[in-house]
């Protein structure tokens, strides 16, 4: 085989691959979204956060993460949906955002999806109530539509300058995974996600069992 022959060939196998894309789906207000996988450093169940003063009202609070502070927003007060109910199925999903690890606290966690770079559709304007800068588009799947997000826009100039203060108030930097590490973490992240998805179901099944002992007990006809 030529040289010109290896380079068409890895040239081919380089656009097949950068034609597929994997995206994190997750709830809000009963709404399916997602982020790409690239973006998704780790998923996280109910975790209770320190609040900072002079932060904005969608910032609400810090964890430490390893020893990485890591500033926590609600993505329905982002999206002007009104503050996240503090419940124990939230799920808060870890982000590189322009350089800043940062959690957005969401509803659940569903599946991750893989899409050619063809489904992925602009977003309608009347899609949804979400201001379509955050909006990169729509995909279509046999259980609905999913929006796509725009990670790079999730943060306003005000919450970035939040996230910023943040990370540069620690002296850990921000680790940087390579595209193999990066994989390493999506195939993580599937078992992640895949485990939250199974335990939600068997949370569904409990609470209807409750349920149903908790139902009178019906006389019999004699």
């Amino acid at each position: 085989m030529t040289d010109t022959q290896e380079s068409l060939l890895a040239e081919g196998s380089d656009q097949a691959t950068s034609q597929m894309s994997q995206f994190l789906t997750f709830d809000i207000n009963n709404e399916r979204y997602g982020v790409n996988i690239l973006a998704v450093r780790e998923i996280k169940g109910h975790e209770s956060t320190t609040k900072l003063p002079n932060t904005p009202d969608c910032m609400q609070g810090i964890i430490n993460l390893r020893g990485i502070v890591i500033p926590i927003f609600d993505i329905r007060m982002m999206f002007g949906m009104g503050a996240a109910k503090d419940s124990k199925k939230n799920v808060t999903i870890i982000l590189s955002v322009e350089g800043q690890l940062i959690g957005i606290i969401v509803d659940a966690v569903s599946d991750i999806i893989e899409t050619k770079s063809g489904e992925v559709k602009p977003a309608p304007t009347v899609q949804s109530g979400v201001d379509q800068q955050y909006i990169s588009g729509v995909v279509s799947k046999d259980d609905g539509m999913i929006i796509i997000l725009d990670t790079s826009h999730l943060l306003s100039n005000e919450n970035m300058l939040a996230a910023k203060n943040v990370a540069t108030s620690q002296d850990a930097d921000i680790p940087v995974s390579d595209e193999d590490a990066l994989m390493q973490e999506a195939e993580e992240l599937m078992e992640q996600a895949s485990a939250m998805v199974q335990a939600d179901k068997h949370d569904v099944v409990d609470d209807l069992s409750d349920d149903s002992d908790n139902l009178p007990e019906q006389s019999q006809a004699g």
